[in-house]
């Protein structure tokens, strides 16, 4: 009956969290697309609390893949984007496609995002590895992997001066989707709506400007829970930065990275303070932006031997 109990807690699965998040801004508010000002590619992966298994010895951490890109579209009069996420808790699994577009413009000395994503979620769990104490006649007739297709959509907004801050709201998978019944007894896959909230600043060192610090903050409130991160970078050059992050009641984070050749890279590394016995978490993420220079066209000279 544990692994039943297990699953009918977490019909509502909620969206994966990132320790980096001041770097993955894309996966969590679609008003970020085409901020950057060139075509965005970044990606993260991340392995949570290594060493969990069950009596099976069958990994049943979660592990999250994901890999965005956005760019700006002046003919679109904002940006486009696109996110692919692979999120894995034990046997439990969604693939999701998110493709969105952001309408931009300046208000004041900043840049304005308002966007929207729409999401197909592909979702999968394999009955055939759950742990039951006794026989029971719900799993006995879910013995292998079910899976569903949902559909939903989300909505953010975005505002940032740049290189002094920014503030960000979003409302992910709003329609907070249902599947099938796979059973006949009302056991269904559901999308957790989450909303977003996001913040940070850049302090310049007063008297050694290669120096910055950059606090931030991210909220999320879901159906089940909410979780709070509260973060500060201390960034070198524009090319190195360290800091720490705390998410309220479950981590400590360490946080690493550089920019080269306008490639970024960073790791992050969660200390778990529940007591719960839990190992840490890795997290990688890495990125690179290619530079649009909109404003330039190309010149056309005619020869006057050919007018």
């Amino acid at each position: 009956m544990a692994g039943l109990i297990l699953f009918l807690n977490a019909q509502a699965q909620q969206d994966p969290q990132f320790s980096q998040y001041m770097f993955n801004k894309m996966s969590f508010n679609p008003g970020f697309a085409g901020n950057s000002g060139g075509i965005c590619i970044n990606g993260a992966v991340r392995q949570q609390w290594v060493g969990f298994e069950d009596p099976e010895g069958n990994s049943v951490a979660p592990e999250t893949f994901l890999l965005t890109a956005d760019a700006p579209f002046r003919v679109l009069r904002g940006g486009l984007s696109a996110v692919i996420m692979q999120d894995k808790i034990g046997f439990w699994k969604d693939i999701s496609l998110r493709l969105g577009y952001a309408y931009r413009t300046t208000v004041g000395r900043g840049n304005l995002g308002i966007g929207t994503q729409i999401a197909f979620i592909n979702r999968s769990v394999d009955f055939s590895k759950f742990i039951t104490v006794q026989d029971d006649p719900l799993l006995s007739e879910l013995s292998a992997e079910e899976t569903d297709m949902l559909f939903d959509f989300s909505l953010g907004v975005y505002y940032e001066v740049p290189e002094t801050y920014y503030l960000g709201i979003s409302a992910m998978d709003v329609l907070q989707s249902a599947g099938k019944d796979l059973s006949g007894k009302g056991l269904k896959y559901t999308v957790d709506r989450a909303l977003y909230f996001t913040g940070g600043y850049n302090f310049p060192i007063p008297n050694n400007p290669s120096f910055e610090i950059k606090p931030s903050f991210l909220v999320k409130v879901g159906q089940a829970s909410s979780q709070y991160d509260i973060s500060t970078l201390i960034e070198y050059n524009d090319k190195f930065w360290g800091g720490l992050s705390y998410r309220m009641e479950e981590s400590i984070v360490v946080i690493i990275g550089m920019l080269w050749r306008d490639f970024r890279i960073g790791y992050s590394y969660d200390i778990v303070t529940t007591g719960y016995g839990l190992g840490g978490t890795h997290e990688i993420t890495a990125g690179y932006c290619f530079k649009l220079k909109l404003d330039k066209f190309r010149k056309i000279y005619r020869n006057t031997r050919f007018l």
